[in-house]
């Protein structure tokens, strides 16, 4: 009928009798920079009030080059099975009302590093987004890593969480790579240093699986003590790919307690150490302090994960643990030259890790060819470099991926606001910029939700954090998704008081109004609800998307300030000639 539309035609069909249709189709995939790209349309803004239920997305590629790369902007999907020239991805979901059309890419290569670039341009502005590509590479090529596991062991920890906490740590024991070397720290009141001190190689790791099944939760929280016992193991290794998996249920209740000083002076033992480090926190639970965990994984190259609900601790730390056992490159340094570019996500570079790829979202001022360097650290100390050449378009048609600028602003906004929550920069310095982004590419999370329903005669809020509770948790929670993540966010994960649609943001209001945040209470026009003026309204396919939003709905569109409700005009001669 149209692009977006198939005729069916089904009959005989009893009542209450329900079939399966099986549609078959054949798509030519476009390769285009390196990238084949796979467009699946799911989109069902206007069309079905309810999200879809049990929802189920599988997908093979199969190439007959190696497959070195796959992303999707919008979709999670879950590995089931991955070789040379084959992969095999599902996503599901119980319940999934998607905004946007699938999008899947895929690479094809033979380098054991490559790079792709993907851009975007509107008005003057460009974007990018750069994947650097490391191939599946064998075990005894990856570089060999020291782990440290800070396990809380507390009286809180108790039951489940310490037996998921043992199974966690027994899997990283089973793991580690044959020059890898290890460290356990279990605390509560005080700190229990099963490895004396030191770091062990792989090969006693066996022998301490008996001793962690031993272990039994009890007594109180001395999280200060414990970390500096694991920078005083790593001080003599400070140039070495150093690991630390720090894991709590808790605040400090024992021996320094101010989360502020725990920072503070761990900060200070490790410049003065000059040791090199990477801290990944695991809060369990609400009762955590986020400030705490937040600041020692930030200022220390990682990022904080929280377990809540029905989350497990030991599904949390293997999958944590698959994405950083091989590693392939440290101290890795990028630099884009020949193009300005800035305002890159990730600021830095850590490690790179095999079958991993490194995503950088990024803006860019110009056009025309940019050398991409990529340096590091590889086995054995051995300097590694590679450059490819890279053409930055200033054409619309050749840089048409808005997700790359939506995702770019997701990951600043996030960034921003954790540095406002941990006091690295002012609010009232950012709060504009904060606002602007979220507003233009309609990003709603934890942190901006409430400040972009300010109008501009109100006065702003008072910026109160909490630092542990459900709502702390839940902030840092999706703030980490964000900044740490490539997928965009829907705003129905973070609240169901807010919808995007089409690149404009509605919040549900008191008396069950769907507000546009362009809506302004001036030159109002207000239409009655499945009259013969709304129904002319929808013929107007951007303005059906979003009534799309619900029955009650205020829009600013096209210098019209539209009320859709219960009262109003009824007959289409009433409406104004620009929205007929």
């Amino acid at each position: 009928m149209n692009h977006r539309t198939l005729s069916l035609r089904i009959y005989p069909f009893e009542p209450q009798e329900s079939r399966r249709i099986i549609l078959k189709y054949v798509q030519i995939l476009k390769k285009k920079r390196g990238l084949y790209r796979f467009d699946y349309p799911l989109k069902i803004e206007g069309i079905l009030a309810e999200p879809m239920k049990n929802v189920e997305i599988d997908v093979t590629i199969r190439n007959d080059n190696p497959i070195t790369d796959f992303y999707s902007p919008n979709f999670e999907f879950d590995v089931i099975e991955r070789d040379e020239k084959k992969l095999h991805l599902i996503f599901r979901r119980e319940s999934l009302k998607p905004t946007d059309d699938l999008a899947l890419f895929y690479e094809t290569g033979k380098d054991e590093f490559d790079a792709s670039t993907m851009f975007h341009r509107e008005e003057n502005e460009g974007f990018f987004m750069l994947s650097l590509l490391p191939t599946d590479l064998p075990s005894e090529r990856a570089l060999p890593k020291n782990i440290v596991i800070v396990m809380d062991i507390s009286g809180s920890m108790a039951g489940e969480k310490i037996e998921q906490a043992k199974r966690a740590v027994k899997f990283v024991l089973e793991n580690l790579g044959r020059e890898d070397r290890f460290s356990l720290i279990f605390f509560n009141s005080s700190v229990l240093d099963l490895t004396n001190g030191k770091l062990l190689p792989a090969s006693e790791a066996e022998s301490m699986v008996k001793k962690v099944d031993e272990i039994e939760a009890g007594g109180g929280t001395n999280i200060y003590e414990a970390l500096k016992r694991a920078l005083e193991i790593l001080k003599d290794h400070e140039d070495e790919n150093n690991f630390v998996v720090f894991v709590t249920d808790g605040i400090p209740t024992v021996g320094l307690k101010d989360p502020r000083k725990i920072v503070e002076n761990l900060g200070d033992i490790i410049l003065k150490n000059e040791i090199n480090l990477r801290i990944f926190p695991f809060g369990v639970g609400y009762d955590v302090n986020t400030n705490l965990l937040d600041s020692l994984s930030l200022r220390n190259g990682g990022y904080s994960e929280y377990v809540v609900d029905n989350a497990r601790l030991d599904d949390s730390i293997q999958s944590f643990y698959e994405k950083i056992k091989t590693p392939v490159l440290r101290d890795v340094h990028v630099e884009i030259s020949g193009v300005r570019t800035f305002d890159l996500h990730p600021e830095r570079i850590y490690n790179i890790f095999s079958n991993s790829p490194i995503r950088i979202f990024g803006r860019y001022e110009g056009c025309g060819t940019a050398e991409i360097r990529l340096e590091g650290i590889g086995q054995n100390g051995e300097k590694f470099s590679k450059r490819w050449l890279q053409t930055f378009p200033c054409d619309f048609e050749e840089a048409n991926n808005p997700f790359i600028a939506k995702i770019w602003a997701q990951k600043k906004i996030a960034d921003l606001a954790l540095k406002i929550k941990l006091g690295e920069v002012e609010y009232d310095d950012v709060k504009d910029e904060i606002i602007n982004l979220s507003k233009k590419y309609g990003i709603i999370n934890e942190f901006t939700s409430y400040l972009i329903t300010q109008k501009d005669e109100e006065k702003p809020p008072v910026l109160k954090y909490e630092e542990s509770g459900k709502s702390a948790v839940m902030m840092s929670k999706g703030l980490f998704f964000a900044k740490v993540g490539n997928v965009l966010r829907s705003t129905d994960e973070v609240s169901k008081e807010y919808k995007n649609v089409a690149g404009k943001t509605f919040v549900r209001s008191k008396d069950g109004f769907w507000v546009d945040l362009d809506f302004r209470n001036e030159n109002v026009l207000k239409v009655k609800f499945l009259s013969d003026a709304y129904m002319k309204l929808l013929d107007n396919e951007e303005l059906a998307r979003y009534l799309s939003v619900g029955k009650k709905v205020k829009i600013n569109y096209k210098g019209f300030n539209l009320v859709i409700g219960e009262e109003g005009i009824e007959k289409v001669s009433e409406l104004p000639n620009e929205l007929k």
